[in-house]
């Protein structure tokens, strides 16, 4: 029994210390890994074991990434390890899976030996035997998965040998057993939804709208117009406004049939277009008359005849003054600054717009 528990206790003792490059001769170890991810462009590596490698920490929640715009990469991965006189180590293998299932394993070839201090491809001190490996060129798009919430699980295998020049030893970088985890989710592209972009004429002008919402990683849209559906140029440029999900754009120069496009431009330089819409413009009429304009201060609202609600809009769609009539009105537009807007006047049966320049 005594033999027994002296045992285990260097069992313990071994695996407390294997890690530790003060223990013993002829061993090795590792004092660093992380996983090189890019989001929305920008790439940086994730610290899985110790802090030496990247800024971040693998673990958390990354966000929300739109399907199929490549916004959310798992680049490659790096690892340093040490090792004193007599020992061996050999290319580590990170092995990582989304959710569940099987692991996919991949190697890191060495990249260079600590020299004086330092290793010489960059990336921090280090001192003896040290050695650092890297894979940078993997390159899995993450937003080519299905639509939905994910965990990438990583753990790294490290070969070698104690005590000789081998790979008969094997040590695992696995967060004591629990593996590294973090988590993001796929979710549709503006371009993916249904209805997000619409267009219809109304008495002066064809009104496009569509919906930004939750799409942060979204510059802009470019609105494109055709009048055969087949050659189009650029109508306008719409900046992506945090915060703001509806968005309206009006043209004035229309076609008896226009055709109509968007474009999303997204931060990591990808683009999607959306469905192309077909308008085809009714006889025109126009009941409602804004007066003067341009204007400065009051505006008058004529030609109402039934209840409505009055909206003066800004170009992104955005609602700053609202009111209710149900006959000719007025509107004081004197507190909003210099630039254009729009006059929405809906009732139960049809909505008109109308521009309108604030001097």
């Amino acid at each position: 029994m005594k033999n027994i528990f002296i045992t285990l206790i260097w069992v313990a003792i071994f695996f407390i210390s294997v890690n530790d490059r003060s223990y013993g001769q002829n061993q090795f170890g590792f004092f660093g890994s992380a996983v090189y991810l890019e989001t929305d462009g920008v790439g940086d590596f994730y610290n899985c074991y110790g802090n030496n490698i990247g800024t971040k920490p693998f673990s958390g929640n990354l966000g929300d990434f739109a399907k199929g715009t490549g916004s959310l990469r798992l680049l490659g991965t790096e690892m340093k390890t040490w090792k004193n006189s007599g020992a061996n180590v050999c290319e580590p293998i990170l092995y990582y899976r989304l959710t569940s299932g099987s692991f996919t394993g991949v190697s890191l070839p060495w990249m260079c030996n600590c020299v004086s201090g330092a290793f010489p491809c960059g990336g921090g001190s280090c001192s003896g035997n040290d050695q650092k490996w890297q894979k940078n060129n993997y390159n899995y798009d993450l937003t080519t998965l299905d639509v939905g919430s994910y965990t990438l699980e990583v753990y790294f295998e490290i070969p070698g040998q104690h005590n000789g020049s081998g790979c008969t030893d094997v040590l695992y970088d696995n967060n004591s057993g629990s593996n590294y985890k973090i988590s993001f989710s796929i979710v549709q592209t503006l371009d993916q939804q249904s209805n997000h972009f619409t267009a219809v004429a109304n008495d002066h002008a064809t009104v496009l709208s569509w919906n930004g919402e939750k799409y942060t990683n979204i510059l802009k849209w470019n609105l494109e117009k055709s009048e055969n559906g087949i050659d189009f140029t650029h109508l306008a440029t719409i900046n992506n406004m945090p915060g703001n999900d509806d968005y309206t754009y009006l043209d004035e120069s229309m076609s008896k049939v226009c055709y109509y496009k968007l474009q999303s431009v997204y931060s990591n330089g990808n683009d999607h277009y959306s469905q192309i819409i077909k308008v085809v413009r009714k006889d025109l009429y126009s009941d409602i008359l804004i007066s003067p304009n341009p204007t400065s201060d009051i505006i008058q609202i004529s030609g109402i005849s039934e209840p409505v609600l009055i909206n003066l809009l800004d170009y992104t769609g955005r609602s700053i003054l609202t009111k209710e009539a149900e006959s000719d009105t007025q509107m004081d537009v004197s507190m909003i600054a210099p630039g254009m807007y729009i006059i929405k006047v809906s009732s139960l049966s049809k909505t008109q717009l109308i521009k309108i320049i604030r001097q």
